[in-house]
């Protein structure tokens, strides 16, 4: 009994140590070598080019207002998003002063990034004590969802600065705040409108209106979205077409899904919830959410969190579109907050830091690791969205458009798949015309040239394959995990343009 009591008494001692040096990492300090940190990694990054869906997205729009003046606010059909072309145009604006360069987009992205982590400690430190503060805004940095997001110049990182904005302006009580990051939300992409939803379900449960309150609160909300409903009845008044062009970009990703279909969404969007290094944050959370009877004085209320998941459940589920792990950066950061807390409440010293270790461990490994292409996926999915593991990409990428050069092989020659066929103009912010054709898989054995990369999650794993059986590898560059190949049709080389 006295050896069990002095094991006992070791343990609390042991605990207690623990507690106490997380109490010595002062928040404040934290948050200064964050800003250090993102500042010097957006530094190191500042020529990396547009990725993906961003130069749909961002830098496409962006030249046009660039190129012509801003002389139409509207977007030409064949360009159109949907979505407000408030970024673009923004981007565009910084292009005319700074000049048109890679540097400019970055550091437009860099300044959204301080502006997201200074809102986000700001809703941090109203919800938990000063070294759990510390530990949330770690586990932000060691994102790799958000990392990749600053690397990719990514409009989320502003969304999610604004989204944390209007949360602050709820607890605070501050009615123009928060209309002003509604109003911004709103023109920026049409995924504001799954924030905004998020943030006038909370500010009615949070402040628990009265019927007549409640409606002038809504009205509020009304009023600050005049500016976007404006633009979207121009829209409709010049091109006929509400939100999206009938052939436009990821106009057949906006169908509802019917059937088992629902059932794949569903898994998609639990995967989302688990994958990048966020498995036991978000089962921690789930756990306690579901086995703590009643809450604590010292664990936030859920609220926000709970409708968060619902509401971008509501919108993302229903629709064929895939759920990119971008969109979810604002939940998996709330997620954080929930998790610190819960883990705080460990009675055994050792779990609680497995818990930190293991999760940063994992956040770190995803840089390292790509998702091998599988016969069959009822889901989309791009990696370089949530991890830096596909940065040398760019470094084949320009080594590939040399040696086509050398070898005198025409671009008109050389076919490949997104994201590849993004002209160099848009991605690189080059003076060039190259650009590669885009692959047609039912005239796979027709084309000259083939660039495959394994960050092109659109091809098929059957096209992968018969490309890899059935044409030559002329070179191939290889550092893990990107593999970047040029193949040739050996039946059709020599008619091959040169």
């Amino acid at each position: 009994m006295s050896l069990f009591r002095t094991q006992k008494m070791k343990f609390s001692q042991q605990n207690n140590d623990f507690r106490n040096n997380l109490k010595r990492f002062a928040p404040e300090t934290i948050i200064r070598a964050a800003i250090l940190f993102i500042c010097m990694f957006s530094a190191l990054l500042f020529q990396l080019p547009f990725y993906g869906d961003h130069v749909t997205l961002i830098s496409q729009p962006a030249h046009f207002y660039y190129e012509n003046g801003f002389s139409n606010l509207y977007l030409p059909d064949d360009m159109a998003t949907g979505h407000p072309p408030l970024y673009p145009m923004l981007t565009a604006f910084c292009w005319l002063i700074f000049g048109k360069s890679l540097w400019v987009s970055h550091a437009l992205t860099l300044i959204f990034g301080i502006v997201l982590l200074a809102q986000f400690y700001r809703f941090v430190k109203s919800r938990l004590p000063a070294h759990l503060q510390a530990l949330v805004l770690l586990l932000m940095v060691f994102n790799p969802v958000f990392l990749a997001q600053m690397a990719n110049m990514s409009i989320d990182i502003l969304l999610t600065a604004l989204f944390f904005m209007g949360l602050n302006a709820i607890h605070e009580n501050k009615k123009n705040k928060l209309l002003l990051a509604v109003g911004l939300l709103s023109l920026l992409s049409l995924r504001g409108f799954i924030l905004i939803g998020i943030l006038m379900v909370y500010d009615m449960y949070n402040n628990r209106y009265a019927l007549k309150a409640c409606l002038y609160r809504l009205s509020a909300y009304a009023m600050a979205l005049l500016p976007v409903s404006a633009y979207f009845i121009g829209q409709y008044l010049q091109s006929g077409w509400w939100l999206m062009p009938i052939e436009g970009n990821w106009s057949a990703d906006r169908n509802f899904v019917t059937g088992i279909t629902f059932l794949g969404k569903s898994f998609e969007f639990g995967l989302r919830l688990v994958e990048f290094g966020m498995l036991i944050p978000t089962v921690i959370v789930v756990w306690h959410l579901i086995t703590r009877k009643k809450h604590s004085t010292t664990y936030p209320k859920p609220a926000i969190l709970v409708i968060s998941l619902i509401v971008f459940g509501l919108f993302l589920l229903p629709f064929t579109g895939p759920i990119l792990i971008r969109y979810l950066l604002p939940v998996q950061m709330l997620i954080f907050i929930y998790f610190a807390a819960a883990v705080s409440t460990f009675k055994k010293n050792a779990i609680a830091r497995a818990c930190y270790i293991v999760t940063i461990l994992l956040m770190v490994a995803q840089h390292f690791f790509v998702y091998p292409q599988m016969k069959r996926s009822i889901f989309d999915y791009s990696w370089g969205e949530g991890s830096l593991a596909h940065l040398a990409y760019f470094n084949f990428r320009a080594e590939g458009q040399d040696f086509l050069n050398q070898q005198k092989i025409s671009n008109n020659a050389v076919y490949t798949e997104f994201p590849d066929y993004k002209p160099f103009r848009y991605t690189n912010l080059a003076e060039t015309d190259a650009v590669y054709h885009k692959l047609t898989i039912s005239a796979l054995d027709t084309v000259p040239y083939i660039i495959y990369c394994n960050n092109m999650n659109d091809l098929p794993y059957s096209t992968v394959m018969h490309i890899k059986q059935n044409f030559i590898p002329l070179k191939t560059w290889y550092q893990y995990p990107i593999e970047y190949t040029i193949y040739k049709n050996m039946n059709l080389v020599a008619g091959a343009a040169r």
